[in-house]
């Protein structure tokens, strides 16, 4: 891999600019190598005070890449055909798409980098174990991190998922993502979920815990164990039981009887206030034709 990105370096023309610690490699607008810099070094700084990683030692390097066909041959390994970014977090190495690539430019740069960052910091806090935690905390928490959010249409996709009880256990996605878009998606905003729902019940001070023990050599399920005082599978089950709760109105109102009854309650209510409007009108105008007649 270092003997390829050498070899991509000299024969592309790239450049570098870097900072205190990051170093970002570009074949394109300077520009958006000094954004890197910018966005990089303050998500680095959030990071650090609300998680307590560090980027350790050595620079991080970002590479932008030009165009898809450079960006693949730079990431040199298997990946999905709607990947705009990934990390090597051993080789503390970010691999991005130009900016002018991908929609909403600046804001979707923005959000790759800072979860393609995570990873790399997950990585510099576990080293070699950072195989240790599942995928989807994994990405949960690169989630979390970058401040990605659950956005209306991650929130959609869960919601919908939820209605027709296709929800994939979390157990399902510990070794990796499904690979059709719209499975991932969903896997996608099942570990965000998950992973806030722990932030949000046992604060992120568990989400230090549970990565620190494994970083000291406990298994996933012995850091978890000991940081929430649950296991991975009974949580699984209470964040699956959480999930279902919370849409339940959704699922209350994918009844048909239950939808015409509301169409059918929205008519006789707007009919309601229709008749009460007309009766004031009819008030008023007799009030008007009284008045007039006063002043004959």
């Amino acid at each position: 891999m270092t003997l390829l990105i050498a070899l991509l370096f000299l024969s592309a023309g790239w450049e570098s600019v870097e900072s205190d610690h990051l170093r970002v490699y570009f074949a394109g607008d300077r520009s958006d190598a000094v954004y890197a810099l910018r966005i990089g070094e303050e998500f680095l700084k959030e990071a650090s005070e609300r998680f307590g990683f560090e980027p350790g030692e050595g620079k991080i390097e970002i590479w932008i890449c030009r165009d898809e066909d450079q960006f693949r041959r730079a990431v040199n390994a298997p990946i999905q055909d709607w990947a705009v970014g990934c990390a090597f977090p051993l080789q503390r190495r970010v691999m991005i798409r130009d900016p002018g690539f991908v929609e909403m430019r600046k804001l979707r740069f923005s959000v790759t980098l800072r979860h393609e960052l995570a990873h790399v910091l997950i990585g510099a806090k576990l080293g070699r174990r950072f195989n240790r935690l599942p995928v989807w905390f994994h990405e949960g928490m690169a989630m979390l991190m970058s401040g990605e959010g659950m956005f209306f249409r991650r929130d959609l996709i869960l919601m919908g998922n939820a209605l027709w009880g296709r929800i994939i256990p979390l157990s399902s996605l510990e070794r990796s993502f499904p690979e059709e878009l719209g499975r991932a998606e969903l896997a996608y905003a099942e570990s965000l979920s998950a992973v806030s729902m722990i932030e949000r019940e046992y604060g992120a001070e568990a989400l230090r815990g549970i990565i620190e023990l494994v970083g000291m050599g406990y298994s996933f399920v012995d850091a978890m164990t000991l940081a929430l005082g649950t296991t991975p599978y009974s949580f699984d089950l209470k964040w699956q039981s959480y999930v279902r709760r919370r849409y339940k109105l959704a699922l209350v109102l994918s009844s048909s009887s239950v939808v015409w009854g509301l169409i059918s309650l929205s008519f006789l209510v707007a009919y309601i206030l229709y008749r009460r409007a007309r009766a004031r009108k009819l008030e008023m105008m007799e009030l008007e034709e009284a008045e007039d007649e006063f002043f004959k």
